[in-house]
C-alpha cells in the first residue's frame, strides 16, 4: 500500500513539472472567435477598458472598473491563452469559479 502512494506522490510531482515547464510552450493561440468576442466585450465597458493586442493575439486586458464584469466575463477571458496581463480593479463577481476559470493562463504574468 505505500509503495503505490509513493509512487502517485512521484507521478504528482512529475506531472506538476511537466505542466508548469512545458504549458507554455504547448499551448495553442486562443481561437480567433474568443479573441474578438473578448475585445467586444473589453470595448463595451467604456473608457474604463483596454486591450493590448500583439498582432492577432489578445496580450493584456486593463479594466479600472470592473463592477460590470460577470461571471460569463471570466470564463471568456480563461480562454484567452496569449494573455499575459490581466489586471482588473473593483471587480464585484470574483469567487472561485471565477479564479477556476482564468487559473489555466499559463503564459500569464500580471494579475491583479
Amino acid at each position: 500500500m505505500r509503495s503505490i502512494d509513493c509512487y502517485r506522490c512521484c507521478w504528482l510531482i512529475v506531472s506538476l513539472f511537466v505542466a508548469t515547464t512545458f504549458s507554455g510552450r504547448l499551448l495553442a493561440d486562443a481561437k480567433p472567435e474568443d479573441v474578438s468576442a473578448a475585445t467586444k466585450r473589453v470595448s463595451a465597458l467604456g473608457k474604463v477598458a483596454k486591450v493590448t493586442m500583439d498582432g492577432n493575439k489578445l496580450t493584456e486586458i486593463v479594466i479600472s472598473e470592473g463592477s460590470q464584469l460577470t461571471d460569463a466575463d471570466f470564463l471568456l477571458f480563461g480562454k484567452l491563452t496569449d494573455l499575459t496581463k490581466l489586471q482588473v480593479l473593483n471587480c464585484r463577481v470574483l469567487n472561485t469559479e471565477n479564479i477556476k476559470a482564468i487559473s489555466g493562463l499559463a503564459g500569464l504574468k500580471s494579475l491583479s
